[in-house]
């Protein structure tokens, strides 16, 4: 509560303010300083707002995809993975997030993503699951 009665104070400083976190808090007591806030957890618009679209994955991070491939063959010493089969493993498992009510936006876990992509010699751990 006192977190959002400082930015409520400070409100005339900010344009816009984006607050995320894992479990949804909307209706509780501790935003009772901050009025004015608008829920915006599964409305479709934003749906793809805190995470890697497969579009966006394959665009902005394609030499790394594809460095990963060469890193995962060279570690197993056989030509396991392709291009392709390293996009289902990604899927596998880290996608299936999805913010919006209809489920139109899967996006990939970001955390998760970027550790592999930093060490994908090291195979798909659990990124997530680690951070505590």
């Amino acid at each position: 509560s006192n977190f959002f009665s400082t930015i409520k104070a400070y409100s005339g400083k900010f344009r816009f303010i984006f607050i995320t976190g894992v479990t949804r808090y909307s209706n509780t007591s501790i935003f009772s300083a901050f009025n004015n806030i608008e829920d915006i957890s599964f409305n479709p618009t934003y749906g793809a707002i805190v995470g890697y679209t497969q579009e966006e994955l394959e665009h902005y991070f394609k030499d790394y995809l594809e460095n990963a491939v060469t890193e995962l063959n060279e570690d197993l010493g056989e030509d396991k993975y392709t291009y392709n089969s390293l996009i289902e493993a990604l899927k596998l498992n880290y996608d299936g997030y999805s913010f919006d009510r209809r489920c139109r936006h899967h996006v990939y876990n970001p955390w998760s993503i970027l550790n592999f992509l930093k060490n994908p010699q090291e195979g798909f751990l659990p990124y997530w699951l680690t951070t505590g």
